[in-house]
């Protein structure tokens, strides 16, 4: 999806009506039961976007291990991102140590823009113990952030 069809379709489902506990909830109504909720008066202006997309990203295309690029490529050889040519990865920073090297998707430039302006950081190889390989669950756990025995009954973001 382009950035422009989702800016367009996300303006005009949060003016659509939800649930929140029981209670219909519209996105910029003055009505709205989120604006009883009390004001900050912690003086903060921080502000967290998530923004949640469903399918494909393929996070070793994305992000690709340069110390494994061998066995990467052996594995994907019709989908790999190359070491060479016009379609080569972004090296993201050849000052750390050869086994902490990554390479960025050819199409990222901007996360690595904002990388080196120090705005971005890559956590790489992030998972869980004791994995069952379920998709379905791995997706619970990412979003409930709890452990892989656990079943929270809300997300991370709903509890911060």
């Amino acid at each position: 999806m382009r950035r422009r069809s989702f800016i367009k379709n996300a303006s005009s489902a949060a003016l659509a009506p939800i649930i929140l506990n029981g209670l219909p909830v519209k996105a910029f109504s003055k009505s709205s039961i989120l604006n009883m909720l009390p004001p900050n008066t912690e003086g903060e202006d921080r502000v967290i976007v998530l923004v949640q997309l469903h399918g494909g990203n393929d996070g070793l295309n994305m992000i690709i291990p340069l110390d494994q690029y061998g066995t990467y490529f052996e594995q994907r050889t019709n989908i790999a991102i190359p070491d060479t040519g016009a379609r080569k990865y972004i090296d993201v920073d050849t000052t750390v140590p050869g086994s902490e090297q990554l390479g960025l998707h050819p199409d990222m430039t901007g996360l690595k823009a904002l990388y080196d302006e120090g705005k971005v950081a890559v956590v790489h190889s992030v998972a869980y113990e004791n994995q069952n390989l379920s998709h379905f669950r791995s997706r619970d756990i990412w979003w409930m952030g709890g452990d892989e025995n656990e079943n929270l009954r809300s997300g991370w973001m709903g509890r911060y």
